[in-house]
């Protein structure tokens, strides 16, 4: 058998009030709810206007019936008292005269007929009814009376008419007047009665207003609430999504629905937090992966560190050793060749490593050409054993683009359970051993205790060195430069000395490197610049020079020119009396390129000099587009060069290179006559050395020269 198709409504007509109004614009809710109420209360009070005119026409009413009644009830009374007087006029006046009494007699009783029979039609409640049949009975009497009385006046029996009308005539009118009177009385009762039923009316009218007003303030509270409802629960979904969103929770939604405007913002919401949902993820995603290699970064590699070091302590205690691996001479491939060539350096070393090590060791590329592995020994010799076989591994030559880049690494080691259990103090002590590995030049360095010694007095050292800074413990001492040909006093070179006020002297040779490894060494530079330029505004430095010595740091600080621009402003120097001095080292190993800097200083119009010339790796394409004035030569390249025809040669290449380049030669460290003779004859134009002066303070750097100028013959 067929059936019938079922039946199907559409899901918008079983919406609740709430959801109703959801798909309502929150400015039509809101107009909604004020033509609801406007409509509740014009009605209410059409109802009680019109209830209240009902009971203002029947109280009219009421009114004027009494009057009626009290009219109708007094005119009876009054026609019958006039109908006994003119009966009075009938006895006394003879018989011609009597016609016109006989007229106004009648029309009293007319007028009292008529009277009665409207005050019969406005008559209320039975007792009123029985008191007017009392009233009709009476008259009726009193009309019986009355009509005898005239029967005896016609028949001229006027003595007869006069008892009769004293009796019984007289006691009629009395009868019909005490029942006018029952029936005023009664009509005023009733009427008072029907006043006290109207008032009653108007008490219940009032309360009744009231309950109406009270209900039309509930319905209108109730309607207020429920678009309220509509419009802050919506809000405060969104609200809590906001807050979620803002605490980092990029899940979060505010469920919502509609078309109204707190549904848009809500969805509005819902699409910026899945956006940057989405962007945060992509942004972790890149933040524990290195973009180059594929590997992970520190993050994520001190998490699987972690996970494996407890997976090895719950299988007995396996040792492991977490490397710290550094490629050496990448910012001198940077320089010389490119960051592609170091990014492929990077890559290269990357991809043996994990080669290497396999998939199931942590590894990571930490920053630069540092990487971090975790491996699995058996104990200190294992380790350094693993460590030699990843060093072979990357330290492959490479060919890049025909150029043949001989690589080496740098390693530090933390064992595991000897130095820690955690990833992270472990990777800490690694840095710490590669910080130790590289300063020591040595392929390996494990993390010792000594080590944490050496980093604590570190610390104490830094705070003492702050305090020299900014106290009177740093001294600039002057060490003389010679011009070669004349041998005339070319000016010196300002070197720091460090009077601590318990250890006394402190050697350059160990605060200038730990000012450069904790990043105070810009500091001591613009302390040496300071004073450099004070001593030269001195009228004895007349016509003297000063250099000083710029750090690495001191390249890729930008603030370094304006510092220098404000100096040389505050203590009104001729720039060219000042000198800076910049390592060959120092040049390759700056992250940034310091040509831009280089012309910057020159544009000050301070000298620029290359120090310790020949032990970096700088190539003569290099150095031309370097804007300096001086090459100083290292004196590694000076030491007993007089004893060594080899060592002489290479010193004079060095001197005509400089030369070849337009600029001024000085041989550095000369302690020797034989040495002192040699760069003269290599053609150095300047010379520095013990055997010409120490370093000494200022007043003894003027004293030394007045008493060479003394001694020199006139």
């Amino acid at each position: 058998m067929s059936h019938s198709p079922a039946l199907r409504f559409p899901a918008s007509m079983f919406l609740s009030p709430l959801q109703a109004l959801a798909r309502l614009r929150i400015g039509t809710r809101l107009a909604l709810r004020s033509v609801l109420v406007l409509l509740l209360l014009t009605l209410a009070g059409l109802s009680q206007l019109e209830r209240m005119n009902q009971l203002s026409v029947a109280l009219n009413e009421l009114a004027s019936q009494r009057l009626t009644l009290l009219h109708l009830s007094e005119d009876i009374s009054a026609q019958a008292h006039k109908t006994s007087r003119k009966l009075l006029v009938l006895i006394s006046a003879p018989r011609e005269q009597r016609i016109a009494a006989y007229r106004e007699a009648d029309a009293a009783n007319r007028q009292i007929d008529q009277d009665l029979s409207r005050l019969g039609q406005q008559l209320r409640g039975a007792a009123s009814r029985r008191a007017f049949a009392e009233l009709s009975q009476a008259l009726d009497q009193y009309r019986a009376a009355y009509g005898r009385n005239i029967d005896l006046i016609e028949a001229e029996d006027l003595n007869a008419a006069r008892t009769m009308m004293a009796r019984e005539t007289e006691q009629a009118l009395d009868q019909l007047a005490r029942a006018a009177d029952r029936l005023l009385e009664l009509q005023q009762k009733d009427t008072a009665d029907h006043a006290h039923e109207l008032q009653d009316e108007i008490r219940k009218d009032r309360q009744w207003m009231l309950i109406l007003g009270v209900l039309v303030v509930a319905f209108s509270g109730a309607l207020d609430g429920v678009v309220r409802r509509s419009i802050t629960v919506p809000l405060g979904h969104a609200e809590q999504a906001a807050q979620r969103l803002a605490a980092g929770d990029y899940s979060a939604r505010a469920e919502l629905q509609g078309q109204d405007e707190v549904t848009r913002v809500g969805q509005a919401l819902n699409t910026l937090a899945a956006a940057v949902g989405e962007r945060e993820l992509r942004l972790r995603r890149l933040a524990n992966t290195d973009a180059m290699t594929g590997l992970a970064q520190r993050a994520r590699f001190l998490v699987e560190a972690n996970e494996q070091l407890q997976q090895r302590r719950n299988q007995g205690g396996l040792a492991s050793c977490l490397l710290c691996l550094d490629l050496d001479r990448l910012k001198t491939i940077n320089a010389l060749l490119g960051f592609d060539a170091g990014d492929a350096v990077i890559r290269r070393a990357s991809s043996h490593l994990a080669e290497a090590l396999g998939a199931q060791a942590p590894l990571a590329r930490l920053a630069g050409g540092t990487f971090a592995a975790l491996l699995q020994v058996r104990d200190a010799a294992d380790a350094q054993l693993q460590a030699e076989s990843l060093r072979r591994a990357i330290e492959q030559p490479l060919d890049w683009q025909g150029q043949r880049l001989d690589l080496s690494i740098s390693c530090g080691a933390a064992l595991c359970p000897e130095h820690g259990h955690e990833a992270e103090s472990l990777l800490r002590q690694a840095e710490q051993a590669l910080f130790e590995s590289k300063r020591s030049k040595a392929a390996l360095r494990f993390y010792s205790s000594g080590t944490e010694q050496a980093r604590q007095q570190d610390l104490t050292l830094a705070s003492d060195l702050q305090a020299a800074l900014q106290g009177e413990q740093l001294h600039a001492y002057l060490q003389p430069k010679l011009r070669l040909g004349s041998g005339e006093l070319e000016g010196a070179e300002a070197l720091v000395r460090w009077k601590h006020p318990t250890r006394g002297w402190v050697p350059p040779g160990e605060f200038i490197p730990f000012a450069e490894r904790t990043g105070r060494v810009s500091q001591l530079t613009r302390w040496m610049l300071g004073e450099a330029l004070r001593l030269l505004a001195e009228p004895r430095m007349a016509g003297l020079h000063i250099a000083v010595n710029i750090s690495t740091q001191d390249l890729q600080n930008g603030e370094l020119l304006d510092f220098l621009r404000e100096r040389l402003q505050e203590h009104d120097v001729d720039p060219q009396h000042l000198t800076l001095e910049l390592t060959e080292t120092g040049l390759m190993d700056s992250s940034d390129d310091p040509v831009a800097l280089l012309h910057g200083l020159r544009t000050l119009g301070v000298r620029l000099s290359i120090d310790d010339f020949g032990t970096g790796h700088s190539s003569l394409a290099y150095l031309q587009h370097l804007p300096v004035d001086e090459l100083k030569i290292d004196r590694s390249f000076v030491r007993e060069v007089d004893l060594s025809p080899r060592r002489y040669e290479l010193l004079e290449t060095i001197a005509r290179l400089g030369h070849s380049l337009s600029l001024t030669v000085t041989a550095e460290g000369i302690e020797r006559e034989g040495e002192l003779d040699a760069v003269r004859r290599v053609g150095c134009d300047q010379v520095q050395g013990f055997l010409l002066g120490r370093p000494m303070d200022f007043e003894s750097f003027l004293a030394w020269r007045d008493a060479r100028e003394a001694a020199a013959p006139a």
